[in-house]
């Protein structure tokens, strides 16, 4: 069965709008929290290690004056700086290092988690957000190993393009009159490059899905990856591929910054290699490039705000291609949850409680005032049962017993043998047949 695309981007944005408080202000409160406390760690860590050779006055009087002998000299102030001083510096820069990577790769996780209760119709709060800081290190362990065999991987296949290419200029410097092989070769390196990287990075794709969803971390959730990614590469690219107008500001904005830069140092070169670099020329070029500047700035700006609403959507859709992989696919988010309807024969007090199994992710109970009942049904006349027709050879039902007649106005009616408290047992006598 091939994953519907179409068909669960809606659901997850269904599950967007539904889902309270609005992921977006999530995202930015995820953004805001993660940038504030790296931010604070850092500044702790460079106050830290700025005991040594960073606050050297004489190290920070000889970068200002440009007497670079001085810095790297024997005599000047790097020298000064005690071993002991450098170890500490260097220590308390690497915990820095780890403990922003701990916090930023626990709140990453974090967030999968959100949007994978989103998906799921739980309606998740912030707090989701902080759950996995219990798996800080595991996680950092495991990122770090699919850093290092991404890395290796993607080097195998980098140094196996440039081999590619390799030849392919040797066969054209060879072949002068035969170009095309050689080029065809260089292309098929460059794109042996790429895609080798591009394999490596997606093989472990699910990592993180696999930390929160079954809580295996390292090697076992490393090759669990590649285990679910197998066949499917493809059908995630395509995926990612089709969010690609969401990126439209940001490379716009990336493209027009980009030429405006090559164009202005192709044409600073071209004068200056002629003889024409005057003032005018230089303060057209700098106002040239402020507003490219601001341009930039301004597709940025609308880039990062999309990026709100973006985040969550992508993350979500990628939570449901996990569940797609694992057999686990969760059907179209819940609608808004109302309280059913109270029995018709409720209490009098109209206050109804009944089980819930939906709210909260399990059992429970709710309770409200107010609710009136629904009016009765009407009573329906009693039905008249036809009369089957007799069947041959059984004996005929007995003649219904006969109305009593009614007594004559002004005359005692009868005695009701069932009204004699001396005589319980007495009956009325059947008519006589």
């Amino acid at each position: 069965m091939n994953f519907q695309r179409g068909q669960v981007k809606r659901e997850v944005r269904e599950a967007m709008k539904l889902t309270r408080p609005r992921p977006i202000w999530v995202t930015l409160f995820f953004l805001f929290i993660v940038a504030l406390v790296s931010g604070v760690i850092n500044t702790v860590v460079t106050f830290l290690a700025g005991g040594g050779i960073l606050t050297s006055p004489d190290l920070m009087g000889a970068m200002f004056s440009g007497n670079y002998d001085t810095i790297i000299s024997n005599t000047g102030p790097a020298a000064a700086v005690p071993p002991g001083t450098a170890i500490y510096m260097t220590v308390i820069t690497l915990v820095g290092a780890l403990l922003i990577n701990l916090w930023e790769a626990s709140m990453d996780v974090g967030y999968t988690d959100y949007c994978m209760d989103m998906v799921r119709g739980r309606n998740p709060g912030i707090d989701k957000l902080f759950a996995m800081i219990r798996m800080a290190w595991p996680i950092i362990v495991t990122q770090f190993l699919v850093c290092v065999f991404a890395a290796l991987w993607s080097i195998l296949f980098s140094v196996a393009g440039l081999i590619i290419i390799g030849v392919g200029g040797a066969l054209m410097s060879a072949f002068p009159t035969l170009p095309i092989i050689g080029l065809l070769l260089m292309i098929a390196g460059v794109v042996v490059m790429l895609l080798g990287m591009l394999w490596a990075v997606l093989r472990y794709a699910m990592v993180n899905y696999l930390i929160v969803d079954q809580g295996v971390s390292g090697l076992a959730a490393i090759r669990e990856s590649k285990r679910l990614m197998r066949g499917h590469l493809l059908q995630f690219v395509w995926l990612h591929l089709s969010f690609i107008i969401w990126y439209l500001p940001g490379l716009i904005g990336s493209g027009i910054l980009s030429v405006k830069i090559a164009g202005l140092a192709g044409e600073t070169v071209g004068n200056a290699m002629i003889g024409i670099m005057d003032e005018t020329y230089m303060m057209n070029a700098v106002y040239d490039l402020i507003v490219t500047m601001a341009l930039f700035g301004l597709f940025l700006l609308i880039q990062m705000i999309l990026n709100l609403y973006l985040r969550p959507y992508v993350t979500g859709t990628e939570a449901r291609f996990y569940f797609w992989l694992t057999g686990a696919d969760v059907s179209a988010p819940r609608q808004d949850w109302t309280p059913p309807m109270p029995p018709v024969n409720g209490p009098g007090n109209n206050t109804y409680t009944w089980t819930d199994e939906f709210q909260n992710g399990g059992q429970g109970t709710y309770s409200g005032t107010g609710f009136s009942a629904p009016p009765a049904r009407p009573q329906e006349p009693p039905r008249e049962l036809p009369q089957q027709p007799a069947v041959p050879g059984t004996p005929p039902a007995p003649p219904a017993a006969p109305d009593v007649p009614e007594a004559p106005a002004g005359a005692d009616a009868p005695e009701d043998p069932w009204d004699k408290p001396d005589d319980s047992s007495a009956r009325p006598e059947g008519p006589e047949e």
